[in-house]
């Protein structure tokens, strides 16, 4: 192209300078030429008739094109229309001149030949349309030319911009794009004369927002020669008709993205690249919106909610069993992943007639939600939910997540706690929450626990059931320390000791000595509580290892777990948070006793003792071959021993009496010979309770031995025991002597 504009350069000069020195015939023909003289191409030949100007490629004027309506591809027939033949009467440059003719004259017919082409050039050029898409999940595409379809089809992404061009136009000529833009509407129109790198451009990237319509037109020279036709292939439409010079392509009201664009150069009125029918559309736009339904134990599926409305039940003790929640107006879908009782996060689920979220049927409880946005949705809105639940009420509100991140949890996990109402509302991207976001998820308190240990010291924390402490040692546990914490919670764990030589200490809390340390002193019993929030989903249970009787029952909340008043030491310790109203980790039968029976030497007769029953809440156990009595007292978990005494009874000559018997008559004293007994108490014919021999009358010992086998047959007492029976011990009381 240099070459020839040189060359045309250089036959104007040369026509100018034979102007000025020669002002023949034949040179005022040159300068008075029309178009209709033959003009020299690039390539050197001439062409004769109707001047046609020749692209750099050798194709000139505008091909009309065939475009698919179907595939979305660019297709071209490229038939040249005005491509050169060489005419038969032309001659090449160097062949010599035969028409009679000198040489100055074919010069400056030549000449002037040359300096009408050029002239033409200036005047018209020819626009080369470029134009590309920037489209979702890919950006800007490469540039295709008229025709070329510029963005997808077929993979549901949306065009977000659009940038065209018609190449180096210096001639005034430009093109100019509008679009409707989601949440935007119309943008002004941006021209390519306007910007530095000649695009024209519309729409957005980096926001995530639909073009949804276009308004493609020319101005300057170039639109008085040419008409841009321009289609749009939109969602769930495909391909509409084309239209032309800043006219509307695509939808507006409707909510629905542009996912391709062709746009094609025609000779002004030439007919339509394809058909026109159906290029535009505007209807009323559906707001986006979030509906949800929720299916209530004791009452099935309600109806449909939105907005924010409450979907479940509050006050009625009813639980959500599963949840419906649908997106409209706007591309893309909710997922929601229930916890549900006694199964855990079912995963996420879109769901429909017939997928829900949670179970039905099952009787079994939503205990928490969480959420995800997905698709166009997730980059112009906010999803947001909350929950009543179970003793805690309304929670705060939670935010989706998206299909890149976790939506945060609204409910409580491992509180055995039922959903019992639910609420979702949708916002614009990044507004503010619809109320207060504290606490929309409450866990279970996680409780870590320590114990000091004689000859060990601090073990190291553990928890949720673990031993603190050892068994099958020996040792004492000498202090207790006691850690809770959990998401949303609010309160603390405490702790109390029951300690050797100084008893009940105050409570203790979060992570403060229950106990003593340096002191060598055991504990004996302990309570744990919890505070709070904590107090009001879950319940703390324990229990303790204690010398001689192993591990003792579970109890909890603030309960007696271990002895006090028997001197035993407790060895080790276990704790474990479960849901409020939950069922006990284990047994829970003697959690804790005062019962020194459980550690005494004679150990048959507490377990002998059990097997018996009495009329009154008291039962006396006489073991011969020990001279002991036992007494006993009734508890909810049995008899326990209330005293054990040394005594004297029958010799072996006159051995006190064997078997099942009961109190009866009862007196202050009585003699015989020498010697005077006070405060007896019958058990079976003669055979009596009561005090050591006194010299009769008197208060002065005559043989006050205990611990053998010397008497008729009666049991002998010190007086201050025989007279506790007298006093309290009731007739009817069951007796049992055995050996």
């Amino acid at each position: 192209m240099r070459t020839r504009i040189q060359g045309m350069l250089a036959a104007l000069t040369s026509v100018a300078m034979c102007a000025a020195l020669i002002p023949t015939p034949a040179l005022a023909e040159a300068l008075t030429a029309t178009p209709n003289v033959n003009a020299t191409t690039e390539q050197g030949t001439t062409t004769s008739g109707t001047d046609q100007s020749t692209s750099e490629q050798g194709v000139s004027g505008t091909s009309s094109s065939t475009f698919p309506d179907t595939t979305g591809q660019e297709s071209s027939t490229g038939t040249d229309t005005s491509s050169s033949s060489q005419d038969s009467g032309s001659s090449s440059e160097q062949t010599p001149s035969t028409s009679g003719q000198d040489d100055a004259s074919t010069s400056d017919a030549t000449s002037a030949d040359s300096q009408s082409s050029t002239s033409t050039d200036e005047q018209t050029q020819e626009p080369e349309l470029a134009y590309a898409a920037h489209v979702q999940n890919i950006g800007w595409q490469a540039n295709v030319s008229a025709g070329g379809v510029a963005g997808t089809t077929g993979r549901g992404l949306r065009v977000e911009a659009l940038r065209l061009s018609l190449g180096n136009m210096t001639d005034g000529s430009s093109i100019s794009v509008s679009a409707h833009v989601q949440n935007v509407g119309w943008q002004d129109w941006s021209s390519s004369a306007d910007s530095e790198n000649g695009y024209a451009q519309a729409g957005t990237t980096g926001k995530g927002l639909r073009v949804e319509a276009v308004k493609i037109k020319l101005d300057g020279p170039v639109a008085s020669r040419y008409d841009v036709w321009y289609r749009v292939h939109v969602q769930d439409k495909g391909w509409m008709g084309w239209t032309k010079d800043g006219s509307m392509a695509g939808t507006t009201g409707m909510g629905k993205r542009v996912e391709a664009i062709q746009v094609t150069l025609v000779e002004k009125g030439a007919d339509a690249p394809g058909s026109t029918s159906g290029s535009s559309e505007t209807g009323t736009e559906q707001q986006a919106a979030v509906s949800y339904r929720a299916h209530v134990q004791n009452i099935g599926w309600q109806g449909w909610f939105s907005d924010g409305k409450t979907a479940g039940t509050t006050g009625m003790g009813l639980a959500v069993e599963a949840l419906d929640v649908r997106l409209s107006g706007v591309e893309g879908a909710i997922q929601v992943n229930s916890h549900v009782q006694d199964l855990g996060w079912q995963g996420y689920r879109q769901t429909s007639d017939s997928n829900v979220s949670g179970t039905t049927g099952r009787s079994k409880r939503v205990e928490a939600i969480r959420a995800k946005l997905t698709g166009e949705a997730a980059q112009t809105h906010d999803l947001w939910y909350r929950v009543h639940v179970q003793n805690l009420g309304w929670l705060g509100w939670a935010k989706a997540g998206d299909d890149s991140s976790e939506g945060a949890i609204a409910g409580t996990t491992g509180c055995g706690l039922r959903v019992e109402a639910v609420q979702f509302k949708l916002t614009e991207k990044n507004a503010a929450a619809p109320g207060d976001t504290n606490r929309p998820y409450v866990s279970a308190p996680t409780v870590t626990y320590q114990a000091h240990v004689q000859n060990i010291g601090w073990q190291n924390w553990v928890g949720s059931g673990a031993v603190a402490g050892t068994t099958g040692r020996g040792l004492r546990v000498e202090a207790l320390r006691v850690k809770a914490s959990g998401v949303g919670q609010t309160g603390e764990v405490q702790v109390s000791a029951h300690v050797e030589g100084i008893g009940w200490q105050g409570w203790k809390s979060q992570g403060a000595v229950a106990g003593t340390v340096g002191q060598g002193r055991r504990v004996e019993a302990i309570r744990v509580r919890l505070t709070g929030s904590m107090a009001q989903t879950c319940d703390v249970w324990y229990r303790v290892h204690v010398q001689k009787l192993g591990w003792m029952g579970w109890t909890r909340n603030g309960g007696y777990a271990g002895t006090t008043g028997c001197a035993a030491r407790v060895e080790a310790v276990q704790i474990v948070v479960r849901p409020r109203g939950s069922a006990a980790p284990g047994a829970t039968w003697r959690s804790y006793t005062t019962d020194k029976g459980l550690f005494m030497a004679d150990s048959d007769m507490y377990y002998r003792a059990q097997r018996y029953g009495s009329r009154t809440n008291w039962l006396l156990m006489v073991n011969y071959g020990a001279c002991r009595v036992g007494v006993f007292n009734r508890s909810a978990s049995g008899w326990n021993l209330y005293d054990y005494i040394v005594c004297s009874d029958g010799q072996y000559s006159t051995p006190t009496v064997h078997g099942v018997f009961t109190v009866g008559a009862k007196g202050y004293s009585f003699s015989g010979g020498d010697h005077t007994c006070y405060y007896y108490t019958q058990f079976h014919g003669n055979y009596l309770f009561h005090s050591v021999l006194y010299h009769r009358g008197t208060f002065g010992i005559l043989d006050g031995r205990l611990g053998m086998h010397i008497s008729q047959g009666c049991v002998r007492l010190n007086i201050n025991k025989a007279k506790w029976i007298y006093d309290n011990i009731p007739t009817g009381t069951t007796v049992v002597v055995y050996n």
